[in-house]
C-alpha cells in the first residue's frame, strides 16, 4: 500500500498545488522538476542494484518509478514556459503528452509495483525469508505468483505490450519532441539510460526468481494460499490489458491533464 498508493498522494499534491496556483507558462519549476526527477531515478537505480533482500529492492525501484513520473510533469511545465509564446499549440500538445504520461505511468506503477509488492509476500510467507539469494528458484515452486511477479517485473521494466511500456514511451518521446533543446534532450538522454539501467536488474531479479535451480528452502514451499493469490493474478491480469487496450486510460489521462493545465 505504501509503495503502489500512498506515495502517490506526493505526486497529486504536488501536480495540483503547482499546476493550479502558479502559472506553468511563467513560473519556470519545470526545469527544476526535471532535475530532480532524473538524479532520484539515477540515485535510486544505483542503490537498488546493491540490495539483496526482495523487498528493499522493490522500495528503491518505487522511487525510480517516482522519478520517472516527477521528470514527465517538469517536461510538461518546461515546455510550456520556453515554447508557449513563440509556439502556443504546439507547447501545448507536447505538455499535454509529457504529463499525461506521468498520469498514465502514476496508475502503471501502483499496479506494478502493487502486484511485486504482494507477490513478493506470498514468497516470504511460504520461505521465510526475503533474502534473493535463499528465494532462487521459488517462482518455479509457485506458479500463480511466479508467473505474476514475471508480469510485473516485465511490465515496470517497459516491455511491450505491457502497461509500463506506454507510459514511459510517452515521456521519453515528450522529451524528444524538441529535438533543438540540448537540455530537454539531455534529461530525456539520461532517463534512457537510466530505463537500460533498470530492465538490467529487473531482468536479473526475475533471473534469479524464475530459472535458477531452486535452493533447499525452495524444496519446501508451495503455492500461496487462495487468499494472497486472487489478487496478483488480477493485477497481473490488469498489466496485461492495459498494456494491449491502452486507449481507455491514455483518454482518461489526457483528460486529466486537461483539466490540471484547463486554468491556463
Amino acid at each position: 500500500m505504501l509503495s503502489g498508493v500512498v506515495i502517490k498522494a506526493g505526486i497529486y499534491s504536488m501536480s495540483r498545488g503547482l499546476f493550479a496556483i502558479f502559472s506553468p507558462t511563467i513560473f519556470d519549476y519545470g526545469t527544476i522538476l526535471m532535475v530532480f526527477g532524473v538524479v532520484t531515478i539515477t540515485v535510486a537505480n544505483i542503490m537498488a542494484l546493491m540490495q539483496r533482500d526482495i523487498k528493499r529492492l522493490l522500495a528503491y525501484s518505487s522511487i525510480v518509478n517516482i522519478g520517472y513520473i516527477l521528470t514527465g510533469l517538469g517536461i510538461g511545465g518546461y515546455v510550456l514556459v520556453h515554447y508557449s509564446e513563440t509556439a502556443p499549440e504546439a507547447a501545448m500538445s507536447v505538455a499535454v503528452f509529457a504529463i499525461g504520461g506521468a498520469l498514465f505511468h502514476t496508475l502503471n506503477h501502483a499496479i506494478g509495483k502493487g502486484l511485486l509488492f504482494l507477490c513478493s509476500g506470498c514468497f516470504v510467507h511460504e520461505a521465510g525469508t526475503r533474502d534473493i539469494a535463499e528465494l532462487e528458484g521459488i517462482g518455479r515452486k509457485m506458479l500463480f505468483s511466479g508467473t505474476s511477479f514475471t508480469i510485473g517485473l516485465l511490465a515496470l521494466a517497459g516491455v511491450p505490450p505491457l502497461s509500463g511500456f506506454w507510459s514511459k514511451l510517452f515521456i521519453i518521446l515528450a522529451g524528444f519532441s524538441i529535438p533543438d533543446d540540448g537540455f530537454l534532450k539531455l534529461i530525456s538522454i539520461i532517463m534512457v539510460i537510466n530505463s537500460i539501467f533498470a530492465a538490467s536488474y529487473y531482468l536479473w531479479l526475475l533471473q534469479r526468481i524464475m530459472l535458477k535451480t531452486p535452493k533447499s528452502i525452495g524444496d519446501k514451499v508451495a503455492e500461496a494460499p487462495f487468499t494472497m493469490v486472487l489478487p496478483v493474478v488480477l493485477l497481473a491480469i490488469a498489466c496485461v490489458v492495459i498494456g494491449i487496450w491502452p486507449g481507455a486510460i491514455i483518454r482518461i489521462a489526457t483528460e486529466a491533464t486537461k483539466v490540471l493545465l484547463g486554468g491556463w
